[in-house]
């Protein structure tokens, strides 16, 4: 809704701006965006909020548990890695340079020259007396790609996705696939999607309907609006679909034959359609 509370579309807010106005009650008096307190009021805004443990409606972030696991992760691949590939090839060496004679600026300016003109690798020549000690570090590179598959079990874990579906599973046949892909569906998916469902049916759906039947926000509701989710993909509808007719039998002797009330609550349907039949 808009200041007058009229009707107005609905507009992507930034969540990390948005922060809820709690009263001593712990009662949401508001929203304060972008720094200004109050913004917006709370009948203005559909708020989510992600694990939340508390009443302050703040939430936590989804990686928040694997917060550490993401940074050691960022540390092997951006810094560990690189720098044990190159020791593979190149070791670590020890450049002595002889200075003798040179007061502390030419010094200066002579090893910085010399370190400038060290290239692994490649041959070089200098004009001063410089040596060159190899300094033997055995790098663990199986152990590093073992951490980090660690970490990245660890990371996918925290989501409960399947491991095919981001291409970490190696060799997976089809059932075990549909297997836990139906897991994931009916686990991490359907919870976000519950409580989704009755955040906006609270939060938008029934004030509109009390607005649109002319109550009170405190006006008891003659009629629910309710939400439904899509199936989420066609060959799980036409899956599902198949096994309930299979459920359902030669002439409904089945295990669910007759029971047209356990037909329409396997699919998802909404089961006021019976009551038209």
């Amino acid at each position: 809704l808009d200041k007058k509370n009229r009707p107005a579309s609905l507009l992507p807010l930034e969540s990390t701006q948005l922060k809820p106005d709690i009263d001593a009650d712990w009662n949401l008096t508001g929203f304060t965006y972008e720094g200004k307190k109050g913004f917006y009021n709370p009948d203005q805004v559909l708020f989510f909020t992600n694990l939340s443990l508390e009443a302050d409606m703040e939430g936590l972030s989804d990686i928040e548990p694997v917060l550490d696991a993401c940074a050691t992760r960022h540390a092997i691949l951006g810094t560990d890695l690189k720098e044990t590939a190159e020791k593979l090839w190149a070791p670590m060496v020890i450049v002595t340079v002889d200075v003798t004679g040179l007061s502390d600026e030419d010094a200066k300016k002579v090893v910085d020259d010399v370190i400038a003109g060290i290239q692994p690798g490649k041959n070089i020549a200098m004009s001063q007396k410089v040596t060159v000690t190899p300094v033997e570090l055995k790098s663990d590179l199986p152990g590093l790609m073992t951490t980090l598959d660690y970490l990245d079990f660890e990371i996918i874990g925290n989501f409960k996705v399947p491991r095919f579906l981001i291409g970490r599973e190696k060799t997976v046949n089809r059932a075990t696939a549909y297997a836990e892909l139906e897991a994931y569906r009916d686990g991490p998916i359907t919870n976000i999607q519950r409580y989704l469902k009755r955040a906006i049916e609270d939060q938008w759906y029934d004030p509109q309907t009390r607005r649109t039947l002319g109550l009170k926000p405190d006006d008891p509701l003659p009629v629910y609006v309710k939400h439904r989710w899509n199936p989420i993909s066609v060959a799980d509808f036409y899956q599902q679909a198949q096994a309930v007719s299979q459920l359902w039998g030669n002439l409904g002797q089945g295990p669910i034959g007759g029971n047209l009330r356990k037909v329409w609550d396997l699919m998802g349907w909404d089961p006021s359609e019976l009551e038209e039949k």
